[in-house]
Parts: C-alpha cells; sequence; structure tokens
C-alpha cells in the first residue's frame, strides 16, 4: 500500500523498558550524546522503509526520563510504511537493539496519537537500598542508605502532596512547563524487607506516585525531602508550607537519577483501557524477572 501526500503514515505505539544507566535520558540530545530515542530510531532504520531509503523514522516519548533513570514502561511512537508484520515488530526492532533496551509491546494507533498529551497518567517509583552493607545488584538501580529513617514523618510530609495543587516549589531550574499544577492521584511509601541472608537491619522502601503529570525533577525533588523530614532535618509540614509559598528554597535537594523509575503511562477513556501500561516490580518478580530482588 502507497500513501499519498495527504494521507498519513500508520502510526504505531511500543511500549519500552530500558536500564538508563548507560544513556543521557530518553530525549535525543545531539549526535555526540547516546540517548535511548537515539537508539530506537536506529534499530526503526533498519526495519523501516524509510531508513533504508536513507531517512529517519523519529520516535516521540511519554517521558523524557532524565540521564540515569530507569523505565518498565516508557510509552512512545513512530510513523512508518512498515511492512513488517504487528505481532513480529518487537522481536525485529529488538534484534537491533542493545541489550539494557527491550521493546515489550506494540499495536497501531491513530495517526494524531501524541505519546505524551495524550497521557492519562503516569506512574513514577523511587527505590531505596536502606542497609549498612550497599547492594552490588542494586548500586544503579536504588539509592543505598545507610542511616534509618521514620517512615511515619515521611508519610505525614507525603500526605498533603495527594491531590491537585501548584507545585511550583517542586521543580527544579529549567522547567519549561507552561503551568506548574499538577494533580497526585496515588502517593505512597511502602517498606519490604531486604533478600533472605542480607545483614540486618535493613529494608528496601519505594515512593510510588500517580499522577497527570510531573515536572522536572519533581519526584526526586519530594524523594530529597521525605530523606530530610524522615532524618529530622525538616518538619513534616515542610510540604505543606512549600505547596502554599511555592518556594524550592524551602524543600530537600533533588535526589540521584539512578533511583527513579518510569513504571507506568496509561491512555484511554477511563473504562479500563491501559493500553501503554507496564508491570511494576512485584508483577516482574512473579514472572520471574528482575534479576536479585524486587520487593
Amino acid at each position: 500500500m502507497t500513501h499519498g501526500a495527504s494521507e498519513p503514515l500508520p502510526r504505531y505505539r511500543l511500549v519500552v523498558a530500558y536500564d538508563g544507566v548507560a544513556y543521557h535520558g530518553f530525549q535525543l540530545q545531539g549526535p555526540n550524546l547516546d540517548t535511548v530515542a537515539g537508539r530506537l530510531e536506529d534499530a526503526l532504520a533498519r526495519i523501516c522503509p524509510e531508513g533504508q531509503e536513507g531517512g529517519r523514522v523519529t520516535v516521540e516519548g511519554a517521558s523524557r526520563t532524565d540521564a540515569g533513570v530507569h523505565a518498565l514502561g516508557q510509552v512512545c511512537a513512530f510513523s512508518s510504511r512498515l511492512t513488517v508484520p504487528l505481532d513480529r515488530l518487537p522481536v525485529a526492532v529488538n534484534s537491533h537493539l542493545p541489550a539494557d533496551i527491550s521493546v515489550l509491546s506494540a499495536e497501531r494507533v491513530p495517526p494524531e496519537f501524541e505519546p505524551r498529551r495524550h497521557a492519562r497518567s503516569k506512574t513514577y517509583a523511587y527505590h531505596l537500598w536502606r542497609s549498612r552493607v550497599p547492594s552490588p545488584f542494586w548500586r544503579d538501580r536504588a539509592l543505598h542508605v545507610v542511616q534509618e529513617l521514620d517512615l511515619e514523618a515521611c508519610r505525614a510530609a507525603l500526605a498533603p502532596l495527594e491531590g491537585r495543587h501548584d507545585f511550583a516549589a517542586f521543580r527544579d531550574m529549567g522547567s519549561s512547563a507552561k503551568t506548574t499544577v499538577r494533580t497526585i492521584t496515588r502517593a505512597e511509601l511502602v517498606s519490604s524487607p531486604l533478600p533472605s541472608g542480607w545483614p540486618r537491619p535493613g529494608e528496601f522502601i519505594t515512593l510510588r506516585l500517580t499522577g497527570d503529570g510531573f515536572l522536572y525533577h519533581m519526584v526526586r525533588i519530594i524523594l530529597g525531602t521525605l530523606l530530610d523530614v524522615g532524618w529530622g532535618r525538616l518538619p513534616p509540614l515542610i510540604t505543606r508550607q512549600a505547596l502554599a509559598s511555592g518556594k524550592r528554597a524551602a524543600l530537600g535537594q533533588t535526589a540521584p537519577a539512578h533511583g527513579l523509575w518510569l513504571e507506568r503511562v496509561v491512555y484511554g477513556d477511563g473504562d479500563g483501557d491501559t493500553a501503554g501500561s507496564a508491570p511494576g516490580p512485584e508483577d516482574l518478580e512473579r514472572r520471574g524477572f528482575g534479576g536479585f530482588h524486587f520487593p
């Protein structure tokens, strides 16, 4: 089938998982920086007619994810005169990707689909490995902390963030967002035991946030603030005060990128359609993925 100048190309949506350690984030950032989107475009160019004809296959993502940030369920889209059968597309793309990036699924979507603009919600998780002994397996995937945290104080600081608020205080310089108002529908802090045989005491702590969108470094600022609250450096009411004042300086530091994971991006009209979503860590553990330990 050919496509005329006025006829839009077929559009495809991919769900992608990646270990972000080796990459300068998801988004393209110039020819000399290795990015996840760049790797995906190179792989697609090998199987799409546009690439084989010397052109480019542009990949658009639901989240830009910073350097070092990981994803279990990044959603991206591209347009192409693709001839590879849809059910073979993940295998075809993966055959040209490095081992730290995997396409989990693929589907046809309307030509106007935009993964970022059409997302209904995103879920991010930030993992902490709290133990006096660091994990060689989680060293680049969870923030290692030694000192015990007052998790109840952390949860008291987290609770006011649920709902629709102006999160101006929870963004770093460099944000290009037109508005700082966001809605967080789920905010939780959970603790799980470390693997059996690991020196005690210790725990695996996960901050998980679901919302309609997140500002630049927003999750990492929230986590950094919770650490200061949990260690008694800031009072739990600091988050409520920051929402009211809009002042970034009142909050904790921006946590490092390597503990942050994009878990899920949801689309649909609220009738249960979550096309583009990916399993969380607990699901992956039950299915035999995830290496050493998922809490």
